[in-house]
């Protein structure tokens, strides 16, 4: 393709180029009201009658700086209202921002608060790995992702690179860490991150493979090949991957890892067809709730959190199907999960920028009136600029918003002329970005 588009940066120098950048971020304006506006009626509200002084909601520390702090956050559609502030100390308002308690557990505390003390809040120190690493790695492996948290992800890479020289190594570990620092690889935004992960797992056939490695190794191939667009070839990994779950934990019981690699099945199937007709709607949702019932059953982090991404996947497949009713329906059963969770049971940061796309698309696409459109602009201008100015984001993910947004845009526009050439000016350029992952606008196997 001409003029061909592969990096975030790239992208973003094409659109400040052609003026659309400031354009978008313009879009979300109107519903960044300044919070500041509340902080009064919200010292007046969360105050210790003893010390005499506004505290934090949640530890009741009068001692500290306090922060007005959106419950609902403002990026999955969350309003500047004072029933979705409260006041948080700089240590609880950090953590809780990073998933350390949920969502609605912080609503029922503004709602029926009383001033009491509590221990502050504190990040979460790690994510439990969904493959367990062999008992040797553990704490390697541990201070692998703990750089990963950190941004520091190159550097993990390096670290593995030089574990790997060790020539007293066993062969399972050899090949866990292998495995590790391709997903690690994959993780840098860009096509070329994707390549190169992808050779290094090549290198290493299934054959040679540890049985107890191989549900790991099948579940990153399937993952590379979908973020290249190859969903057929994907499809077949990811089916291995769950054979080699099943085999591992045993036929009456089925782990996270399965759910994993069998929603990423039907993500390669809905991504590979042109429509979903009602009749494969169905049999696909049945296939979710399925998955959705095991990942619940099976609780903990990894639990929880294929449990959300299973609620993810079924407004998808309603968007595909085009089904109005069933979209609004999935998308609040969505929400509501995702505001239960803390980073114990399943919150990822990377969930606030899928709800805030799907929230934007719902309202987009099947909004009843016009107040409901416009939320939907805003939304999906949010969600672009939140994806647009961090590196680390992967051009398709921008690429799915952007296409919605221009053409929520062009539905949006009132006869405005400026706003008919924004659109077309966005969908044109957004349309040159590389794409391969994507589910809603997907670039399908040839």
């Amino acid at each position: 393709m001409a003029g061909r588009i592969e990096s975030t940066d790239q992208l973003r120098k094409v659109l400040e180029t052609r003026g659309l950048l400031s354009v978008v971020k313009r879009l979300d304006m109107k519903d960044r009201a300044d919070n500041q506006a509340y902080r009064k009626r919200l010292e007046g509200k969360y105050r210790s009658r003893k010390a005499k002084k506004p505290v934090c909601a949640y530890c009741g520390d009068h001692d500290r700086s306090l922060y007005v702090s959106h419950i609902e956050p403002v990026e999955i559609g969350g309003p500047t209202t004072e029933n979705n502030l409260v006041l948080l100390c700089k240590s609880c308002h950090g953590a809780f921002d990073k998933g350390a308690v949920s969502i609605s557990e912080m609503k029922k505390i503004a709602e029926r608060w009383t001033c009491r003390r509590r221990r502050s809040l504190e990040e979460s120190s790690s994510v439990p790995e969904m493959t367990k690493p062999p008992a040797a790695l553990r704490k390697f492996v541990c201070d692998i992702r703990k750089m990963e948290r950190e941004r520091s992800g190159q550097a993990g890479v390096r670290q593995i690179a030089t574990r790997l020289r060790d020539t007293g190594l066993k062969k399972a570990h050899r090949t866990y860490l292998g495995i590790l620092q391709a997903e690690m690889i994959r993780r840098g935004a860009g096509r070329k991150a994707i390549d190169k992960a992808m050779n290094k797992l090549e290198t290493v056939p299934l054959s040679e493979v540890p049985p107890e490695c191989r549900g790991y190794y099948c579940y990153e191939r399937g993952y590379l090949l979908r973020l290249a667009g190859r969903h057929n070839q994907a499809c077949c990994w990811m089916k291995q991957g769950a054979r080699e779950a099943r085999r591992r934990t045993g036929a009456h019981r089925a782990g996270v890892d399965y759910v994993a690699a069998s929603v990423n099945v039907i993500l390669c199937e809905v991504a590979s067809q042109s429509r979903i007709t009602p009749q494969k709607a169905k049999g696909l949702l049945r296939r979710i709730d399925q998955l959705a019932s095991v990942a619940r059953k099976n609780g903990g982090y990894w639990g929880g959190r294929w449990e959300l991404n299973c609620a993810v996947q079924t407004l998808q497949v309603h968007i595909r199907a085009d089904h109005k009713r069933g979209s609004w329906k999935a998308l609040n059963k969505m929400v509501k999960t995702f505001e239960g969770y803390d980073a114990t049971t399943g919150w990822g940061e990377a969930d606030r920028q899928t709800i805030s796309l799907l929230r934007g698309v719902v309202h987009a696409r099947f909004h009843r009136n016009c107040a409901e459109l416009a939320d939907g602009v805003r939304l999906l201008a949010r969600s672009f600029m939140s994806r647009i100015k961090d590196n680390r984001q992967k051009p398709e993910g921008i690429r799915d918003v952007g296409i919605e947004l221009a053409r929520a845009l062009a539905r949006y526009t009132r006869g405005d002329a400026e706003r008919i050439r924004v659109a077309r000016q966005l969908e044109d350029v957004i349309t040159k970005v590389v794409d391969g992952t994507s589910v809603l606008w997907p670039q399908r196997d040839v």
